[in-house]
């Protein structure tokens, strides 16, 4: 395959109709505009993601991490021109090893922004290209019910309590954790306001005794961070600075030692496993009520949970055997 040519180096020809105007009198250019509300309707966590997508295909074009520019070039190019430097992207990505999760996550960037592009007459044409088919397999076990247990009583830090009960009693993601906020807290009401996976608003979860107590007992020791008085400051924080996020790398640290200390393999993620299979085993198998917990999107996450926790692959191989016993 001849490579070709950085998008800096191909002619910038303007669609038909003038849909992409380099500037109005007084305002940004069409090209930027488009660009700022693709990563302004998506929420924070998402933004993130996609910036960084994005800024990965502006450097491979050439770019630096000039996304304006990289846009206005993106726009400016024809279909099979685009196309053209899409399938080379994702050849590159492929050659450097990237993940197939990894690669699918800056294509979809990629597209995302060409659709809000065509949508508002910028472009005329749509980007198809897509990543690998992935198939997610990620182990849906957690810690056993008792484990928890053993973990909790082990557990005697106010903060170290609250985290790990945010964990699993609510079943929250790593993430959702560290973005806790002052202001996310009504203790009076027993409830916490979390930004689920891919939202972009608040949504209560209602918290149990034992959390709000845990909760109580460490928000006066955050006295020793800076801002700890504001309400848009973290509940959990890094360096004694309540204004800043406690990243997942230093959680997931975190969590690590609380479970080597009780004797268990412990990462954030496994106590929602733990969490939903318990709920399952509980409501007898009971999908949907479960997923109003897990705030899963599809129930067929939920399901997978449960088959996971029955074993029914190994049920079924179970009944073949016996099948054609003599």
């Amino acid at each position: 395959m001849v490579k070709p040519r950085p998008m800096s180096a191909l002619a910038v020809v303007r669609p038909p109709g003038g849909g992409l105007r380099t500037r109005n009198e007084g305002s940004k250019p069409a090209h930027q505009t488009i660009l700022e509300a693709f990563l302004r309707r998506t929420s924070p966590r998402t933004q993130k993601v996609y910036r960084e997508g994005l800024e990965a295909f502006a450097r491979w074009g050439g770019f630096d991490d000039d996304l304006a520019e990289m846009t206005r070039a993106l726009f400016a190019l024809s279909a099979p021109e685009a196309h053209e430097r899409a399938l080379a992207y994702l050849q590159h990505l492929t050659d450097e090893g990237y993940a197939p999760n990894t690669i699918g996550i800056r294509l979809t960037a990629l597209r995302g922004l060409v659709t809000l592009g065509q949508q508002l007459g910028a472009v005329l044409w749509r980007l198809e290209v897509r990543g690998p088919k992935t198939e997610n397999i990620r182990d849906t076990r957690g810690p056993e019910l008792e484990a928890v247990r053993t973990l909790l009583r082990s557990t005697t830090s106010a903060k170290d309590q609250a985290i790990l009960r945010l964990l699993f009693e609510c079943g929250l993601r790593n993430i959702e954790v560290c973005e806790l906020r002052m202001e996310h807290l009504k203790l009076e009401s027993a409830e916490v306001f979390v930004r689920g996976k891919g939202k972009t608003g608040l949504h209560p979860i209602s918290i149990s005794p034992a959390l709000v107590g845990a909760l109580r007992k460490w928000l006066p020791q955050r006295k020793h961070g800076v801002g700890f008085e504001r309400p848009e400051s973290f509940v959990f924080f890094p360096r004694r600075d309540a204004l800043k996020q406690l990243n997942g790398s230093t959680m997931g640290s975190l969590v690590k030692r609380l479970g080597t200390h009780a004797n268990i393999r412990l990462w954030p993620h496994a106590l929602r496993h733990s969490a939903i299979t318990a709920l399952l085993d509980a409501t007898s198998g009971d999908v949907r009520a479960v997923q109003k917990f897990s705030r899963h999107q599809n129930v067929n996450t939920v399901i997978r949970y449960d088959d996971d926790r029955r074993n029914l692959g190994a049920t079924m191989r179970s009944q073949l055997a016996d099948l054609v016993k003599e």
